[in-house]
């Protein structure tokens, strides 16, 4: 019985060491070369939906682009609902940040709309702001060897990223590819936290989105962009206040379109935290969004 015990464990470790020295590591949200499975997923429905478009023989005229907070802040069939005909879709992407290059690729490659009916494009980005906590996130480490002594993707999770079916937290609208809020984020949305992120690098969020305005044109040629810093809550602070007023003079000197609102006073509007918007939040912005674009 002993050896058998014995067997068993030496098996066990076996598969350790193989998984451990084996594993390819899980693609992370921060990853710029490669979607995750979740972002594959969104990317899928948004292909979708670009055929559905084009089946019934629309013309998408604007598109919102950005991250979660594009996502869970703008509303595509809210927008096209009150701008006199336009269509609208929400080609937000979670966790895109660092993937811009790959991200535009993806719209690069859909031929189902005519790129050059669309005439606005949002772009609402997150990395205007960067957490307290970071040092220097440029590197990628790809292609290092280091020693591991623990897997970097525990084996039970591993085996249900790679074979269980996703079930998305945050279901989209099919139609618009809004945030669907008869979906479960409406049951879970919770009090936000404070807002506790600080400025970026203004020179480095700048140059970014001179390259992004550049790729965007490209693929939408009449365009009009706008670069959209997210709207946060009132308990930021004062330094937040002056890099506002640092950004709205950087971008009209550098002819950048710009959104940004103050630091928002209502409390009721975001949830989880300080820059995600609840459904209440999503509707305000929304409003104040369709004035600033009827006014170009």
């Amino acid at each position: 019985m002993r050896d058998y015990n014995y067997i068993i464990l030496l098996i066990l470790f076996i598969i350790y060491i193989f998984y451990l020295f084996l594993e390819e590591p899980l693609i992370d949200e921060d990853d710029p070369y490669n979607f995750s499975e979740y972002q594959l997923l969104q990317l899928d429905n948004h292909k979708q939906a670009m055929a559905n478009i084009s089946q019934i023989e629309a013309t998408l005229t604007g598109i919102i682009l950005g991250g979660s907070n594009a996502l869970s802040g703008l509303s595509a069939r809210h927008l096209s609902d009150h701008s006199n005909g336009e269509l609208f879709y929400n080609y937000s992407l979670s966790g895109s940040m660092n993937k811009i290059t790959i991200y535009l690729d993806s719209l690069r490659e859909i031929s189902l709309i005519d790129k050059e009916a669309v005439k606005v494009v949002i772009f609402s980005d997150l990395m205007f702001f960067v957490p307290k906590n970071t040092v220097n996130n440029s590197g990628s480490g790809k292609g290092k060897f280091s020693l591991k002594v623990f897997p970097s993707t525990p084996l039970l999770k591993h085996i249900s990223y790679k074979y269980l079916p996703l079930n998305p937290l945050f279901p989209r609208d099919m139609e618009y590819g809004d945030l669907d809020w008869s979906g479960s984020y409406s049951d879970i949305c919770r009090p936000h936290e404070n807002f506790i992120m600080i400025p970026n690098n203004l020179e480095n969020i700048k140059q970014r989105h001179l390259k992004i305005r550049k790729e965007i044109q490209e693929i939408f040629l009449n365009s009009k962009i706008f670069f959209m810093v997210p709207n946060i809550s009132n308990d930021s602070s004062s330094l937040l206040l002056k890099y506002f007023d640092d950004i709205k003079i950087l971008y009209k000197e550098s002819n950048l379109n710009l959104i940004l609102k103050p630091p928002r006073t209502e409390d009721d509007i975001f949830c989880y935290s300080g820059f995600y918007l609840n459904q209440k939040g999503r509707t305000l912005i929304t409003n104040e969004i369709i004035e600033i674009i009827r006014t170009y």
